[in-house]
C-alpha cells in the first residue's frame, strides 16, 4: 500500500516518514517517464488547462541547466532581463510614436475641416 510507513510513496518513491520529497509534480514525472506504477497514471491537462505557467521541463533545457555554473547562470539572467527591458522600451516607443502621429493627424484633420467650413461660409 503506497504511503504507509515503510513502503514507498507514489509521488516521491521514498518513505513518507523520511520527510524527503520530490520537487517535481506528478504531471512532470509522467511527462519525463519517471513513474513506475500504472495505477498512478495522470491524465493530460492539455485538453482543459492552460500550460502558460508550467515550468519548462524538456530534456534539452534540463541538460543546459545542468551544465551551467553560477557565473554563466548569472550572465544568462542578466541577458534575459536586458532583452525583456529592451522589448518593453521598444514597445513604449512604438506607443509614443502612435500617440504622436494620432494627435498630429487629428490636428491636421480638424484644421482642414475648419478651413473648409470657413471657406464655404464666406
Amino acid at each position: 500500500m503506497a504511503g504507509s510507513r515503510g513502503s514507498p510513496c507514489c509521488c516521491c518513491k521514498l518513505c513518507c516518514c523520511c520527510g524527503e520529497r520530490e520537487t517535481r509534480t506528478p504531471e512532470e514525472l509522467t511527462i519525463l517517464g519517471e513513474t513506475q506504477e500504472e495505477e498512478d497514471e495522470i491524465l493530460p491537462r492539455k485538453d482543459y488547462e492552460s500550460l502558460d505557467y508550467d515550468r519548462c521541463i524538456n530534456d534539452p533545457y534540463l541538460e543546459v541547466l545542468e551544465t551551467m555554473d553560477n557565473k554563466k547562470g548569472r550572465r544568462f539572467e542578466v541577458v534575459k532581463w536586458t532583452v525583456v527591458f529592451a522589448i518593453g522600451f521598444c514597445t513604449g516607443l512604438v506607443g509614443l510614436f502612435v500617440d504622436f502621429f494620432v494627435r498630429l493627424f487629428t490636428k491636421l484633420k480638424y484644421g482642414v475641416v475648419e478651413a473648409c467650413i470657413l471657406f464655404t461660409m464666406d
